[in-house]
């Protein structure tokens, strides 16, 4: 992790400080205190990264995320939607394993090229967005860069 980012803690924790500006942030994947890795389609995230997104109050994006993972908000964060399916769809699989949250300060406006350039960095490395990922921000655009 670069270090920028916040240590890695439980998704049903308030962030550092309750930092509620600017930011971007992650959710991982965690069993036993460490990251699972996650085969891509290029490689292993080691890092266990399902979600990367970005919020201009960090701590009610992470408190957001939390309450419909878990059935308590019926409308809320479309990732958390997906894996709250997920959960109920394994059978009970990922019962053992722990969703984290980290996340980077940014200034005002800032999150979004820092998000899109964390989501670049990640497609570049696995060729793949993370899987709770559904958009990429300026597709269309970077593809016309790398023409």
């Amino acid at each position: 992790m670069n270090e920028n980012w916040s240590v890695p803690t439980r998704i049903d924790k308030k962030v550092e400080s309750n930092y509620q500006g600017h930011g971007i942030y992650q959710i991982l994947i965690y069993k036993n205190d460490k990251p699972i890795s996650i085969s891509r389609l290029q490689g292993k995230d080691c890092n266990g990264i399902l979600s990367i997104g970005k919020s201009v109050n960090i701590e009610k994006r992470r408190n957001k995320f939390y309450r419909t993972s878990i059935g308590k908000r019926k409308l809320g964060h479309s990732e958390a939607r997906t894996w709250l399916i997920i959960k109920r769809l394994s059978h009970d699989l990922f019962d053992s394993h722990s969703l984290m949250f980290t996340f980077k300060k940014t200034g005002q406006g800032e999150e979004i090229d820092e998000e899109r350039d964390e989501l670049r960095k990640y497609f570049t490395k696995f060729l793949e967005l993370p899987p709770l990922n559904h958009q990429f921000p300026e597709r269309m655009k970077w593809y016309h860069e790398l023409k």
